[in-house]
């Protein structure tokens, strides 16, 4: 056999190896009766890929959010008070249902109360969009990621504005939060 051949078989073989060992790991913190494991947050609420974070507290939804743009039922804004960014508002939001749940309501709902969504990204755990109300200058995306320890519940980071909005992250800026 040729050796790239067999350096092939090896590297295919470690990295089955590491994807064996994450899935566990992974595994291992979210099954039943399992406590959450500890978590590093930044300033933005986000968290590591180590672990899970709990539900924040209930806060007042924000006076800038469109009012017919509906989250899930049951959803609600979160006490996690986050600065204006070059003129753009943001939020986050705990949303009820699963990631999947949750892009699909939007898919549905926001389209039929006549916003336009872009085409979005997705991957393992996050999926994220843009999207603008026709007929008017406003514009925001999203990002929806399943960082909460309970697996009926999506964190969602909504950013919304006139014009173009800023490409939402969800790592601190170095920016402190608002009191």
């Amino acid at each position: 056999m040729d050796t790239t051949l067999q350096r092939l078989h090896a590297v295919v073989i470690a990295l089955l190896i590491v994807g064996g060992i994450v899935a566990l790991n992974d595994h291992g913190a979210s099954s039943p009766g399992a406590s959450p494991s500890p978590t590093t947050t930044d300033r933005l609420g986000t968290i590591t890929p180590t672990g899970c974070e709990a539900l924040p507290g209930k806060g007042k939804t924000p006076s800038w959010y469109p009012d017919d743009l509906p989250l899930p039922p049951g959803s609600y804004a979160s006490d996690v008070k986050l600065p204006t960014t070059a003129g753009f508002p943001r939020a986050i939001f705990a949303a009820k249902g699963s990631l999947k749940d949750f892009v699909l309501y939007v898919l549905s709902e926001w389209r039929k109360l006549g916003w336009t969504l872009g085409r979005g990204e997705a991957e393992a755990g996050e999926a994220e969009d843009n999207f603008f109300k026709t007929g008017t200058d406003t514009r925001g995306a999203f990002v929806a990621r399943t960082t909460f320890c309970d697996a009926g519940w999506t964190w969602v980071y909504i950013v919304i504005g006139k014009s173009r909005a800023p490409r939402p992250t969800a790592t601190a800026t170095g920016t402190p939060l608002v009191p």
